[in-house]
């Protein structure tokens, strides 16, 4: 499926800060989408180390309207648990993501706004 030809705003990159993003975007009523080059949600953490862990308390691996709840939010959560959270809150949140869509180009455009190219248009 492309890309429509205008939209108000887009978010490129559909991990962690995206979706945070995207959910203040909805919550303000705002039209936008979000792009990324990845097949699969889960942001970048699909492309660090297999033995990765956060640094920091589970706990923080919150999103606006979704609040950590699993069973031990002082512990660390491995590489592939945070994907799958990310993955998880792009679903939550229903956010309108376009995967496998890399952004080739950003130009100003004399109007003050701006013409994205991606590989999807």
């Amino acid at each position: 499926m492309g890309l429509p030809p205008r939209i108000e705003t887009v978010v490129i990159g559909a991990g962690q800060a995206g979706l945070t993003m995207s959910w203040y975007l909805r919550q303000a009523g705002r039209e936008h989408l979000l792009v990324d080059r990845r097949s699969t949600l889960g942001g970048g953490w699909q492309d660090r180390w297999d033995s990765f862990r956060l640094v920091t308390p589970n706990w923080t691996a919150s999103f606006p309207g979704d609040a950590f709840a699993g069973p031990d939010p002082d512990a660390f959560m491995p590489r592939d648990a945070i994907a799958a959270r990310v993955a998880g809150y792009a679903r939550v949140i229903d956010a309108p993501i376009h995967l496998d869509t890399a952004v080739e180009r950003l130009a100003a455009r004399c109007d003050g706004r701006f013409r994205l190219e991606t590989s999807n248009g």
